[in-house]
């Protein structure tokens, strides 16, 4: 079975992630689409806090 809980590569926090426990809509689905430049430096998934905060950064 796939570990659903992931830790965020930003802030080292822990999330479910949606798609990875087939989930009909995962929770990153709801934020805007974030340039794949602008999270490059990450290895790995971020967290709700943390994509909403690059997306604000963005002003997406």
């Amino acid at each position: 079975m796939m570990k659903t809980e992931q830790t965020c590569a930003k802030c080292g926090s822990e999330f479910r992630c949606g798609n990875l426990a087939n989930d009909t809509m995962c929770w990153c689905m709801d934020l805007p689409s974030i340039p794949p430049e602008a999270l490059s430096q990450f290895q790995g998934c971020l967290c709700p806090n943390c994509l909403k905060l690059i997306a604000q950064e963005l002003k997406l």
